[in-house]
């Protein structure tokens, strides 16, 4: 008998031919929808469940680095490139992954995804499209969290012969350069999300499975900001009234093939929030994405 323990804290998943140890993952595959079909017979009603819609879906976290060579695409750009950015290599100098809400969201390209619990059991979700989080905390590992949903694939017995992704370290929020607004400020954490909103179950009374392959069908980015409140350097109370456009730009890093420069043009969702905690009073701006085409939009530059 074979005996597949699983961790709940890493996970191993495999895309591209290539194994990714992941945290934080919520086994949500394979997805069904319970049908009863009901049959009336005297003095009896009798309901027999069938399966209606098979879908798939998976969520996970990984950490985030370069590959070690600038201009070569990291380890996950196929999970970045299923989540609607788009991907320019330049050899020898940069992996560019851009937010353009000019494109085509219909057409993002879709990536299949293995997951293999204790090497013997394998879940899939193929064909699959999403949404991407980043989390940057003060002296922590820079985080993506990614959400997928897929076509249906029935679980089998197999295991994984992929080598390991190779890539460079995962990068630390330590030691960066940030600014909001063009002003340094002391930011203790930074949230970037997509937001894509993902059709799935896509009904499709002609499917295998009753639906078609998911589709992003819209993108709005938004970004949450908290920092030490310094109103006479940059005051967000007046940023949001006068609607001022605001960028933020982040460098991680220092290793040439493991640098992240995250940049972008961001306008105020609403006043800041304040917390005090102990001597320190911080506030948490929230931004969205411009969409004015002379604005810089969400970048990603691996270098």
């Amino acid at each position: 008998m074979a005996v597949a323990p699983n961790s709940p804290v890493y996970t191993i998943i495999e895309f591209n031919s290539k194994k990714h140890e992941v945290m934080d993952f919520m086994d949500t595959t394979p997805q069904v929808e319970v049908l009863n079909d009901t049959t009336m017979v005297p003095r009896a009603g009798l309901s027999k469940p069938s399966a209606g819609a098979l879908y798939s879906q998976m969520n996970f976290a990984m950490n985030v680095a370069g590959s070690g060579t600038a201009g070569t695409a990291p380890s996950n750009s196929t999970l970045l490139i299923a989540c609607g950015f788009d991907q320019t290599l330049n050899a020898g100098t940069s992996a560019v992954y851009d937010c353009e809400l000019s494109k085509n969201i219909l057409s993002v390209t879709a990536v299949d995804i293995d997951k293999f619990i204790g090497n013997v059991l394998k879940h899939s979700c193929d064909n699959a499209r999403g949404n991407m989080s980043l989390n940057l905390v003060a002296g922590e590992l820079l985080k993506a969290n990614f959400e997928f949903q897929g076509s249906y694939v029935a679980p089998s017995a197999a295991s994984s012969a992929a080598d390991f992704a190779t890539t460079a370290r995962p990068v630390v929020c330590k030691g960066l350069t940030m600014t909001v607004g063009g002003q340094t400020m002391i930011v203790a954490e930074a949230t970037i999300n997509l937001n894509n909103k993902v059709l799935s179950p896509f009904k499709d009374a002609a499917g295998t499975n009753g639906i078609q392959n998911p589709i992003i069908t819209s993108q709005l980015p938004t970004l949450s900001v908290k920092m030490v409140e310094d109103i006479a350097t940059l005051n967000q109370w007046t940023q949001m009234t006068s609607e001022t456009k605001t960028a933020f730009a982040a460098a991680l890093g220092s290793t040439a093939g493991n640098i992240l420069n995250i940049t972008g043009d961001w306008y105020p969702l609403g006043f800041p929030q304040e917390s005090d905690e102990g001597e320190i009073t911080y506030v948490t701006q929230e931004f969205q994405m411009s969409n004015i085409a002379a604005d810089t939009q969400l970048t990603l530059t691996f270098t």
